[in-house]
Order: C-alpha cells, then structure tokens, then sequence
C-alpha cells in the first residue's frame, strides 16, 4: 500500500539532535543503525512494514485498545499507516504526536483520516515529518490504551534508543510517574537490523512492553518467565480470543 504522507515528508534523521544524549556507546550505537537503515531498499521498507502491522494487529495489545498512539513516520521508519486505516475501520480512536519543539514536549492529537489528516490536517514540520494541524483534537496521554512507538535500536527486554531528542522519554517518562493516570501498553515497532543485543540506558530511559519486528513478537521482562529471559515469540501470535497465561499475551 502506497504512504498517503511520502509526498509531504522528506528523510527525517534527526542527527542535529543527538548532542541532547551523549553516550558514546548511544553515539556509535545510532551511527552503526542508520547505517543498516540506509541500506534499507523502498521495497524491503514497504513489505517489512506490512509485516509488522500484521503483528501488531493479530496481538492482545491491539485487540484491545480503543485510543491508539501511532507516528507519523520518516522514511527510515516503519510504516504504520495500515494499522491507521484498519483502527479507524474497527472504530478505534487514533492519535499522532504534535510536538513543541521549543520544549521537546509531546501531546496526542486525533487523525480519523489517515490520508488528509483530518480533522486538523497535516502540517509539515521540521525534519520533514507531518503532524495534525492545531485544530486536531488532543487527549491526555493517560487516555491511551495503546502506544505504538517509533525508535532507532531496541533490545529485547524492551530498551529503547531514540534519535536524541527525548520527546518519547519524557512524554512515557510522565506517565510513568504519574500514578493516577491509567497504563497503556508500550510498544516499540521496528524493522530486524533495529533489533540489536544490549541498548544503553540511563534512569531517563522508558523501557517498553513489547518489540515487534518483521520476524518476532518479543514480549520482555515484565512478561517474561520467571528466570528473567525476554519471551519471544518469532512464529506465531496467541489467538486473541484464547485467555492463555499472562506472560504470552502481546
């Protein structure tokens, strides 16, 4: 399925921003990542991104939700727009980021037309990535049931790296402490040359409730066994409809 947004987005890399993180270890870990993501060809980009939605949405996870936070994505990142129309088909509610770049806040705004971007329609900003224009709708991020969360590298016991700007860290990070909100599930989508032994973390980093890649459903640490491995689940999902043990549900 062609993008409805790639003729109003450029490549987004968001390397001017990595000096907000500098780990050396983060550093070199988003330098050998964009460099496999560069070699990433449209057609791989397209069928590894159908993949992944697949997943997501033969998943407990999504099945349940009924607000869902998608990305709009850059080039390098993976598609999600067939779980934007399928979500909008089923009358789930969805929602994109718009940013406050002065403050790298974040707060999720409704997109019922993945094409158009209404109600508030796409707006291009900066690094080529199209948000939902200001009269879009916005909930408080509690409000979510599902957050589908784009990244440069992830493990799998769910840590995550960005592109250095810290907009999901901070954005998950006050959910994280706010103990009245209730907690939506935290899902990191990416394609398998993002999936990568060890991610380097500090205490700002928000670690996630599952990975999804073309090849595997990784549902780690807190769902995992009680030896402390990541579950993952390379073939086959859970039916939906089969309660099953807690650590399998994704």
């Amino acid at each position: 399925m062609s993008d409805p947004l790639q003729t109003r987005r450029r490549s987004g890399s968001f390397q001017g921003l990595a000096g907000s993180d500098a780990s050396v270890e983060k550093v070199e870990l988003r330098r050998r990542v964009r460099a496999a993501l560069a070699a990433v060809t449209l057609e791989e980009r397209a069928t590894w991104s159908a993949a992944i939605c697949a997943r997501v949405m033969a998943s407990h996870w999504y099945t349940f939700a009924r607000r869902i936070l998608l990305f709009s994505p850059s080039t390098t990142e993976v598609d999600v727009g067939v779980i934007a129309l399928a979500a909008a088909q089923e009358g789930k509610q969805v929602y994109v980021p718009r940013m406050n770049w002065d403050d790298a806040t974040m707060i999720p705004a409704l997109v019922s037309d993945w094409t158009t971007g209404a109600p508030g329609g796409w707006m291009l900003r900066r690094f080529g990535i199209c948000e939902p224009g200001q009269d879009a709708p916005t909930c408080e991020a509690g409000a979510i049931d599902l957050f589908i969360v784009p990244g440069l590298a992830f493990d799998a016991h769910g840590n995550r790296i960005g592109r250095g700007a810290g907009f999901y860290d901070r954005f998950l990070g006050a959910i994280r402490t706010a103990k009245s909100s209730p907690r939506g599930e935290k899902i990191g989508v990416a394609f398998d040359c993002q999936l990568v032994d060890t991610v380097p973390t500090n205490a700002r980093d928000v670690r996630m409730d599952g990975v999804v890649t073309p090849t595997r459903t990784i549902a780690p640490v807190d769902h995992a066994p009680a030896d402390g491995s990541p579950e993952a689940l390379p073939d086959a999902l859970p039916d939906a409809s089969d309660p099953g043990p807690t650590s399998a549900r994704v």
